[in-house]
């Protein structure tokens, strides 16, 4: 029997075996990151995973225990709502239910696009801002309503003449099995692009998630082949009308620079998201998230980390969305304080340390 506190409860086995059809229910439409298929890749790191309800909204839980001080509870990319005055009172609820069952801190991580007001009412709610959870917090999402024609025509004409340089000078892309081989191959350029930039899980780990969103129907890997070598990968997850760019991975332009990749290179890397795109739309995709620029106050400042990444999403659509981000709901009193005051940067940064991964 499903289990009530208030607004509350539990889902049963049957709910949580159809949960991305509860998820994709959403006023929102639901997200990938609320999915069953990033809860089993969490549970695969030692999350326990809590399938809620509140009210008749799907809410996934990845609950971590912290070291000395508890559990912390996180909701990626939720709870669901197009406006911060839908989220707070699921917020609410979720909190009263976490702190009964002795978590020390609620992460909620809502979809809600970032304005002065929404951040007034998190900070007069009493939450605290934790930074970027999901790697879309600021981002670029492409519009697949209308025809392949009309999608391109959005498209800047940068973008367009190098889709049309890359068919031009012979890139194939083409979708690709996830294989043991195909997915060391993705992880080997995606290592070779970022060269220490940024954290990366294990191979193993990858190649896992790549492996169950692939079997499950909701994952597509992408190789792009210039003279017959594989110079651009990237591997897409889906749930419902979206869909989102996991990981992509390149070759060099220049060795030892990991800043100058191929992305751009004989428009390998145009060719092979114009090929997502239309792979999406065929799937019945209504947008497409690239998952990742700096913010859009940020995304023309050379200085900034990944302004090159930025410029090339944006030539598929110039306008980056910036989202609210991570807020913390303190649960417990001491235990709470001492999160903010810095315990968890030094979970993170020992958690590299000792293990070379993240702490997330």
């Amino acid at each position: 029997m499903p289990v009530w506190v208030g607004v509350v409860r539990e889902a049963d086995a049957l709910e949580v075996a159809a949960w991305d059809e509860f998820v994709t229910r959403a006023a929102d439409g639901g997200d990938v990151w609320r999915g069953l298929g990033n809860a089993r890749a969490k549970q695969s790191l030692g999350y326990t995973i809590r399938y809620l309800f509140v009210g008749g909204d799907a809410v996934t839980v990845h609950v971590k225990k912290v070291p000395l001080l508890g559990r912390l509870w996180i909701v990626p990319c939720g709870p669901s709502g197009v406006a911060v005055g839908e989220v707070l009172p699921k917020a609410r609820a979720l909190a009263a239910y976490a702190a009964a069952r002795g978590a020390f801190v609620l992460r909620i991580d809502p979809r809600v696009e970032a304005d002065e007001e929404t951040t007034r009412q998190l900070r007069a709610a009493g939450y605290r801002f934790a930074g970027r959870y999901t790697p879309n917090q600021h981002t670029v999402i492409v519009d697949l309503h209308g025809t392949e024609d009309q999608i391109l025509a959005g498209f800047s004409n940068g973008a367009r003449r190098a889709i049309k340089r890359a068919t031009r000078d012979g890139v194939v892309v083409e979708r690709v099995p996830a294989t043991d081989e195909n997915c060391d191959i993705l992880y080997d350029l995606l290592a070779e692009a970022g060269d220490g930039r940024f954290g990366l899980r294990s191979r193993e780990y990858c190649r896992s998630t790549y492996q169950r969103y692939a079997a499950s129907g909701n994952g597509q890997m992408f190789f792009a082949r210039i003279d017959g070598r594989v110079a651009t990968a990237s591997f897409e997850m889906r749930l419902g009308t979206k869909v989102i760019g996991l990981h992509t991975g390149s070759v060099r332009k220049s060795a030892g620079d990991s800043a100058v990749n191929g992305l751009g290179s004989q428009g390998i890397g145009h060719a092979l998201q114009w090929e997502v795109m239309r792979w999406a739309k065929r799937c019945g995709a209504l947008e497409y998230d690239l998952c990742g620029t700096p913010p859009s106050s940020e995304v023309d400042n050379p200085e900034r980390s990944f302004c090159g990444i930025g410029k090339f999403k944006r030539s598929f659509h110039k306008e980056v969305t910036d989202r609210v981000g991570a807020w913390d709901i303190p649960l417990s009193g001491w235990r709470s304080r001492i999160w903010a005051a810095g315990y968890e940067r030094e979970c993170k940064r020992l958690s590299m340390v000792l293990r070379g991964t993240l702490f997330y």
